[in-house]
């Protein structure tokens, strides 16, 4: 196996040449593979090359600013040349393999991980405590933090789960009742259909016999969820890395169009405590 620096260089010479993309894509695969199946030392490594070699050139960006700044406004073809070349050199020459990336099958799921591994517990945890110190310095009364979040692709999950299983949602009396208020034999369609909007919402009837269990299925996507050992929701994995716990799922918290459409209007709160903050994060339970 090459070296990443290596591989990186065969990857990039491919750029702006008339090979095809099923070579080109299939480089970058394994590239991505082999990412993914290392180490966090192995990752890092991977990262920092990207950073030092193939991020933008701080000298070029001085440069071509300087030559626009220092151009007449009446010489418009001159300060149009300058602004095409400071946007080329305003683009880092990774954004090409990530654009490659995205096009690859589950590509843009491996570049939502290989966010999650740029901003790390490090970044999350520096900023958390960044705003608590605020808030604890300003009101030092205040003992506790709490946070009141989004759970996006929570109906995304729901949905499938229903696909699969509709007992996994809903116990028999819950399936009968709710089947009984839309008057439909076919539960899982005429659900679909009916949580496809916000108008639900405003059923106070259908509201109240879906409350339960959307909570419980919320509490259960949160908590017990996992990809690679961590919280399935990415949100919930940020807060949960970063010294919180999951404190208190709230029904119709957020009850606009977005909101219900991530989540059913539902949100839940994160809550760091002055201890938790100075401790060390991977001993904070996940809930209590």
């Amino acid at each position: 196996m090459l070296p990443v620096d290596e591989e990186l260089q065969e990857i990039f010479k491919l750029k702006n040449t008339k090979f095809s993309n099923w070579i080109i894509e299939n480089k970058v695969r394994a590239l991505c593979v082999r990412y993914t199946e290392s180490n966090r030392e192995n990752r890092q490594r991977i990262l920092r090359t990207l950073a030092l070699q193939y991020a933008v050139q701080h000298d070029d960006i001085c440069q071509v600013a300087k030559k626009l700044v220092c151009t007449e406004p009446e010489n418009e073809r001159q300060m149009i040349v300058h602004e095409r070349t400071l946007k080329n050199v305003l683009t880092p020459a990774y954004h090409w393999l990530f654009f490659i990336i995205g096009r690859l099958q589950h590509g843009v799921k491996f570049l939502v991980d290989l966010r999650t591994d740029v901003l790390g517990i490090e970044l999350g945890n520096y900023l958390i405590k960044e705003v608590a110190s605020e808030i604890t310095t300003e009101f030092p009364a205040v003992q506790q933090l709490s946070s009141l979040s989004p759970i996006p692709n929570f109906k995304t999950w729901l949905f499938d789960k229903i696909k699969q299983d509709v007992a996994f949602i809903f116990t028999m009396q819950e399936y009968e009742i709710i089947k009984d208020i839309l008057k439909t034999k076919d539960l899982v369609s005429a659900l679909k259909k009916i949580l496809s909007t916000s108008l639900w919402t405003n059923d106070k009837q259908l509201s109240e016999s879906l409350k339960e269990p959307l909570l419980r299925a919320c509490t259960w996507y949160l908590y017990k969820e996992k990809r690679r050992g961590y919280a399935l929701n990415s949100v919930a994995n940020f807060h949960l890395r970063n010294g919180a716990m999951m404190w208190r799922i709230n029904w119709m918290a957020d009850p606009s169009p977005r909101g219900v459409a991530n989540s059913c209007g539902i949100m839940v709160n994160y809550r760091v405590t002055k201890e938790e903050q100075r401790g060390d994060n991977r001993k904070v339970p996940l809930c209590r």
